[in-house]
């Protein structure tokens, strides 16, 4: 049943969006059109506002697509008032182009207001009518951001956990944080040492691939990888896998903001 919702949403939102463009052409006979266009972009605010939770307890990774569809709400609203501005008797002879209506919109949707083009006549309660809309409409858009990262909030007791698992040292050499040595970082660094790596061009010594800490969050820390010459000790660039910095440093796309002393 949920799925049938959301395709008869998302049918409706789409078929409503292109009834609102030709509507958007026909305010040059009648005023009346953007009004009534005006209504159905409200309607369409209402079917993104239904849609956000039906998505996200079908799935709560998809914060982007909810995201999107608010966001090009605010985008697709903008250019039709515009195309409705620009098609009215009322404003159409104040703007040189669209892109002067689609100014004009913006400026009305965000209730900015600079004064330079005012609305005159029977347009005016539009303009107002739009308004309301664009502050309708952000405060939606800012709840789906706050509930993406309210989301991605660990608990205190997540936090705790987390600063068990992460035992850190500072690596003199190096410069950046590092794991203490254990089993699992040994068991790790042998797993990276099976990744194979060019020799470096100063004397052929063998490189190694260093997994180092360089942002230190309160749950988890930051993990990169470099590729170092024993010898020369310079470095590849930081990547977040493995793979990556060895492919870096294969392909000799060193990073010279990276350097060290010999180990």
């Amino acid at each position: 049943m949920r799925v049938v919702s959301m395709a008869l949403i998302d049918m409706s939102y789409f078929l409503v969006s292109a009834a609102c463009i030709g509507i958007a052409f026909l305010t040059q006979y009648w005023i009346g059109f953007g009004y009534i266009n005006s209504a159905l972009l409200l309607f369409l605010l209402y079917l993104a506002i239904v849609r956000i939770p039906l998505v996200l307890n079908w799935s709560s990774n998809l914060y982007g697509s909810v995201f999107l569809r608010v966001f090009f709400f605010q985008v697709f609203s903008i250019a039709v008032y515009a195309i409705s501005y620009n098609q009215s008797y009322a404003l159409g002879d104040k703007f040189e182009s669209y892109w002067d209506a689609l100014y004009f919109s913006a400026t009305t949707w965000t209730t900015l207001g600079y004064g330079d083009i005012s609305p005159t006549g029977s347009i005016r309660l539009l303009t107002s009518i739009q308004a309301l809309t664009g502050l309708s409409t952000l405060p939606v858009l800012a709840s789906v951001i706050w509930l993406y990262c309210e989301r991605r909030l660990w608990s205190k007791s997540q936090e705790e956990q987390g600063k068990e698992d992460y035992q850190l040292t500072t690596d003199s050499a190096l410069g950046f944080f590092v794991e203490v040595e254990s089993e699992k970082t040994i068991k790790e660094q042998k797993q990276r040492d099976k990744i194979k790596l060019k020799p470096c061009s100063c004397s052929g010594s063998d490189p190694f691939i260093e997994k180092y800490y360089d942002i230190i969050g309160v749950l988890t820390p930051l993990a990169k990888f470099i590729v170092i010459c024993r010898s020369c000790g310079e470095f590849s660039k930081p990547r977040r896998n493995a793979y990556l910095a060895a492919w870096t440093w294969n392909f000799k796309r060193h990073n010279k903001a990276f350097q060290r002393t010999s180990r």
